[in-house]
């Protein structure tokens, strides 16, 4: 992503009634992965990039999808049986694969970026931290300190992380272990990436790696939802926000 990125203009890209958040756009930006409760209860789904097509991928409390960087694949957690735990499943669909099964919860993943590793937050110390696991492999543990969601730097070097969901400091700490540092304060709701990052005034800033000047993007009255993307081309935002808070009324047939 060029360091004078600018946002000239917000646009809908899909609109419903139901929650719909965490959207997260494919490697080559042609299309979206998100979560959404439109069909009663919350499940993955895509859609093109402008919001067109939208099917869903999986069902049953499952969120917080993240693509793989060859766009082939979408992780996600999900919950089961009160337990939550990390899957993946190809972005054409079909049955997804358990990624990782422990009593502790694990959330939010995200891919490194070969593709080799899925970093995820876990509560299996007893509190929560990062943690990254491959394919059929144990999980390593990568923070001491705690962790919740984090992304691997561009030049994978980094993992940038947040220590809780709704507002946390951002940090930082070298892929192969070191001491932390941080970066940025008060990021909101996960929505940050490297070289990107919100903060909790309700303004998306841009932040230059290479010099730690902050420029803000966009500035909103409210403060964005779940998750951050940015397109391939590096000149469109993704990010979803609550507008209004309402409700629909269901009539269910044959209930008896």
């Amino acid at each position: 992503m060029a360091e004078g990125f600018r946002l000239s203009d917000l646009a809908y890209c899909f609109y419903s009634t139901f929650h719909d958040g965490a959207a997260q756009y494919s490697p080559d930006g042609r299309r979206i992965v998100f979560e959404s409760e439109r069909k009663g209860q919350r499940g993955i789904w895509a859609s093109d990039a402008d919001g067109s097509k939208a099917e869903e991928l999986f069902s049953g409390r499952c969120g917080s999808p993240q693509w793989s960087p060859d766009g082939e694949r979408v992780a996600y957690d999900c919950i089961r049986q009160e337990n939550t735990d990390i899957y993946v499943m190809r972005a054409s669909g079909g049955k997804p694969i358990q990624l990782t099964n422990h009593p502790a919860d694990d959330v939010s993943p995200t891919w490194s970026r070969d593709g080799n590793w899925v970093y995820l937050g876990s509560s299996r110390t007893g509190r929560i931290e990062i943690w990254k696991v491959s394919g059929g492999g144990e999980a390593i543990q990568m923070t001491r300190n705690g962790g919740e969601t984090a992304y691997e730097s561009p030049d994978g070097k980094y993992i940038y992380y947040v220590k809780q969901y709704f507002s946390s400091d951002l940090w930082k700490m070298p892929v192969n272990g070191g001491e932390e540092s941080r970066v940025l304060p008060s990021v909101v709701s996960r929505a940050f990436l490297p070289e990107r990052a919100a903060d909790a005034k309700f303004s998306i800033q841009f932040l230059s790696l290479a010099t730690g000047i902050v420029n803000t993007v966009s500035t909103m009255s409210e403060p964005p939802g779940e998750g951050l993307s940015v397109s391939a081309d590096g000149r469109s935002l993704l990010f979803s926000q609550f507008d209004e808070a309402g409700s629909d009324l269901m009539l269910m047939a044959n209930f008896r």
